[in-house]
């Protein structure tokens, strides 16, 4: 898989918009989406099925870092929840330094997603990484109401679309995302 992203990364233009994480991001059919909601900026999905936090921190150069990303969007922590072998807070200092890398790395804003899980568990894992995206100058974005769609791929998408944009949001819009 990664000498795959490499590859890809070879033509792929910078600037772009890089989803990165776990097994729930790396089923999604971004191309599609992105096409299908008319993003202007390339958006490239570097998940892998069930990437651990400590193992993204092995795959950042070629799964991020070479695309020199201006938007990416975190979403880790399933493989953690499904396998309990890292309590909250180990999971939040090991995201902590995957961030504090890529701050380091690009300039790009970070979004981190919530986990997508409607587990008990999970509850405890997003609040971490909600305090995580204060305490290192990200957005946390709570998407579980993806998991209740019909289509929960185009659901999230939707969700995210917003934070894609290269222009302010117009009045219409702003008014259909009221609910």
């Amino acid at each position: 898989m990664l000498q795959q992203f490499r590859q890809m990364n070879t033509i792929a233009r910078p600037g772009g918009i890089v989803f990165f994480g776990s097994t729930f991001l790396s089923r999604l059919p971004l191309a599609e989406l992105a096409q299908d909601f008319g993003t202007e900026l390339p958006v490239y999905n570097r998940s892998m099925a069930g990437l651990t936090i400590r193992e993204a921190l092995e795959v950042l150069e070629p799964c991020v870092l070479e695309l020199r990303p201006s938007r990416i969007f975190v979403s880790m922590g399933d493989a953690e929840l499904n396998d309990g072998k890292l309590t909250p807070d180990a999971f939040a200092e090991a995201y902590q330094w995957l961030l504090y890398r890529l701050h380091n790395a690009c300039g790009a804003k970070i979004y981190i997603l919530s986990i997508l899980s409607d587990s008990p568990g999970a509850d405890k894992y997003n609040t971490r990484l909600q305090q995580l995206a204060d305490e290192t100058g990200c957005t946390y974005l709570d998407v579980r109401e993806a998991l209740m769609s019909d289509s929960p791929a185009q659901h999230l998408f939707t969700l995210l679309h917003r934070f894609m944009r290269t222009w302010p949001i117009g009045f219409a819009e702003a008014m259909s995302l009221c609910r």
